[in-house]
């Protein structure tokens, strides 16, 4: 009788398994954003968003990969180490940040990380979550020149609009001159 019930037992603890598993395997493939858990550079999971990101075809490929590193812009590679040794030491490191990574095609993108210690088949590691947010930066960057240039403009009107004060309040051509090239100096 204990024997049947250690049996049913195994098999509803089997079946919560299956459940739990399809659970989260739905709710990391379906989600907007890339995920990767990584160890020692090297990537144990990744979900079909963030093979998407970089532009392989599969996680498969992601994870064939000798290194993460392969995916981190070289300016970055370095601060990005000392995150992830400092994170897995108990260090504080940041669980937010930008950087920039490397598509397969060598395109360099923009990418929002979200970054844990997680414990990955019984041992540490680091879960990512990121987004690419290249077009948000290149937009950013045509704000800042747009707003650069309306200053330089307002300023080219300001000095216009002196021009016109020292042209208006003078009758004396040389006086202009001397007004306009103080004005233009400064």
């Amino acid at each position: 009788m204990t024997r049947g019930r250690e049996q049913r037992q195994r098999q509803r603890h089997k079946a919560i398994r299956r459940q739990i598993e399809t659970r989260f395997r739905d709710l990391v493939e379906g989600s907007l954003q890339g995920v990767h858990i990584h160890r020692d550079h090297k990537i144990l999971f990744a979900n079909q968003v963030c093979a998407d990101i970089f532009g392989y075809t599969s996680p498969a490929e992601l994870r064939a990969l000798d290194s993460i590193i392969e995916l981190i812009a070289p300016h970055e590679r370095d601060r990005l180490k000392r995150y992830a040794q400092a994170r897995l030491r108990g260090e504080d490191a940041p669980s937010r940040y930008e950087c920039q990574g490397i598509r397969k095609d060598g395109e360099v993108i923009w990418l929002e990380n979200h970054v844990r210690e997680v414990n990955w088949e019984g041992a540490p590691a680091i879960q990512v979550t990121l987004v690419d947010i290249s077009e948000r930066k290149k937009a950013e960057a045509a704000r800042r020149q747009s707003e650069e240039a309306a200053q330089r403009l307002a300023e080219e009107n300001a000095a216009l609009a002196e021009i016109g004060r020292i042209i208006s309040s003078s009758l004396e051509i040389n006086d202009v001159y001397e007004r306009f090239v103080v004005s233009a100096a400064t």
